[in-house]
């Protein structure tokens, strides 16, 4: 184990970072063939709280780790709650489209969620975004449109709502941004686990299905996989830089359709190819931008000059000095 840590610990930040993520990529499209696994026989509800009650249990033990509970303390329960409930809503969303649709479908339509936190950030932050983000975001939108084809006569009930569930990402990012600023990351993941479970427990009830030991098994890896996968992702790009993260992670639309072949002998078709292609590419420049813009303005405050507080007063103006000549250096030190 000290030998492995040692390892780690020895190579570079940024491959450690794509590790992380690339590890996270797999461990969640893992845990979404098992959600489409288990939704041939169980309700998207009841897989959302058995991934949130083990969920939680998975991260017990960092938990119980914390002298004085710590990591239950909290000076905003509301804003737990709210993002608990918009996270549980777009996870039993994201279940449905799963158990429904092929996986890279489902995949590609996840990733519309940062198309969506532009508008999140227009409409509920008052963000100001200039027009290359805004036709990166119409770019991304269309690319939907490709994916779901409503001139096909009817539009899919599983593509809206996974749609709706990508929306409810944006929003319940948003929520955890605001939270991030003054609550530590295991209190956000230990407060989202109990209420999501706590959410999804009644509505669970009155879809339950009996399960057997092999549903159990699975149900415990959903929720340790996304839990492990979740935590992957979050170091990864604490560690890394977004531009450098954020390609990878794409690489679930790859481990999707391995296992949408493997597993459920699924193929995408052109429309679906044409689609994920323009939905990566808008949210890959819109990360491309917002990590430029990040750059500039830590320059900017960098180079910025530190005003004098108004109450101290003015230092006094320097006075000319001559300079003197500088001694000559020692001569075991002179170089000719």
């Amino acid at each position: 184990m000290k030998f492995a840590r040692s390892r780690w610990g020895a190579l570079p930040v940024a491959v450690r970072a794509a590790l992380l993520i690339a590890i996270g990529c797999m461990l969640f499209s893992i845990m979404g063939a098992l959600v489409k696994l288990l939704g041939q026989r169980l309700d998207s509800l009841q897989i959302a709280f058995s991934r949130s009650l083990f969920g939680f249990f998975a991260i017990l033990p960092f938990v119980l780790r914390k002298k004085g509970h710590h990591a239950f303390r909290t000076t905003h329960p509301y804003g737990h709650f709210l993002r608990g409930a918009t996270g549980v809503a777009a996870m039993v969303a994201g279940f449905y489209a799963t158990t429904r649709l092929p996986l890279t479908d489902s995949t590609a339509i996840s990733f519309t969620a940062p198309l969506f936190m532009i508008l999140t950030a227009i409409f509920l932050l008052g963000e100001k975004v200039r027009w290359r983000r805004g036709l990166a975001t119409l770019a991304g939108f269309i690319g939907v449109l490709v994916m779901v084809r409503p001139d096909s006569g009817a539009l899919d009930k599983a593509a809206m709502v996974g749609l709706f569930g990508a929306f409810l990402v944006a929003l319940s990012t948003t929520l955890l941004k605001r939270l991030s600023t003054t609550e530590e990351a295991l209190t956000i993941l230990v407060y989202f686990s109990l209420f999501a479970s706590v959410l999804t427990a009644l509505p669970a009830y009155f879809v339950w299905h009996s399960i057997n030991s092999d549903d159990l098994v699975m149900l415990a890896l959903v929720g340790g996989l996304g839990a492990i996968g979740q935590f992957c992702a979050v170091r990864a790009y604490a560690m890394g830089e977004l531009m450098a993260i954020a390609p990878i992670d794409y690489s679930r639309l790859v481990f999707a359709g391995i296992m949408g072949f493997l597993l459920f002998a699924e193929l995408p078709d052109k429309y679906t190819l044409v689609g994920a292609t323009i939905i990566v590419g808008s949210t890959l420049y819109i990360a491309y931008r917002e990590a430029q813009l990040s750059r500039l303005n830590r320059a900017a405050l960098a180079a910025r000059p530190i005003a004098p507080h108004p109450e101290e007063p003015e230092p006094p103006p320097a006075q000319p000095m001559v300079s003197a000549p500088l001694p000559a250096p020692p001569a075991e030190v002179v170089r000719g």
